[in-house]
């Protein structure tokens, strides 16, 4: 009896909060499961294997530095860009601060506006304005309208 209370004191709480965890995991689960592999009945419910709201970055080199542009879609079913954004980086050691520029943004497919271009940032990247306001037509990848 002594080894049971002792297991209890020292590992009781650790069982309590794993059960927990398990049975709210299992019931999440059956509450969801959908093995009918198609679109849901009802409009707007989610779909089996959708996920909202995700982001693909495509990046593109220059010199040292790298473009990112980022994309945002509503869903992996409705593939309609809600937001998109390009910045310049440059890789540095670990430890150091990452230095990165943010050169222009765009709602939906809109054609994407230039952000304004701190002198300092592109300095530490070792650009001028208008090397950078050109890689937004470069070397950003925004998705446009068909």
């Amino acid at each position: 009896m002594k080894r049971l209370v002792t297991h209890l004191r020292d590992y009781g709480l650790a069982w309590l909060t794993g059960s927990i965890v398990v049975s709210v995991v299992v019931a999440h689960v059956l509450a969801g499961a959908d093995t009918s592999g198609g679109a849901a009945s009802s409009a707007g419910a989610p779909v089996a294997g959708e996920v909202k709201n995700f982001v693909l970055f495509t990046t593109v080199p220059y010199r040292d530095l790298s473009v990112t542009t980022g994309t945002t879609f509503a869903s992996t079913v409705d593939r309609s860009v809600t937001s998109q954004w390009c910045y310049l980086s440059r890789k540095t050691t670990q430890g150091e601060p990452i230095a990165w520029v943010e050169l222009a943004s765009a709602k939906g497919t809109a054609d994407p506006k230039p952000l304004p271009l701190f002198p300092n940032a592109l300095t530490a990247l070792g650009l001028t304005s208008s090397e950078a306001a050109r890689l937004v037509t470069t070397h950003c990848r925004f998705q446009r309208e068909s």
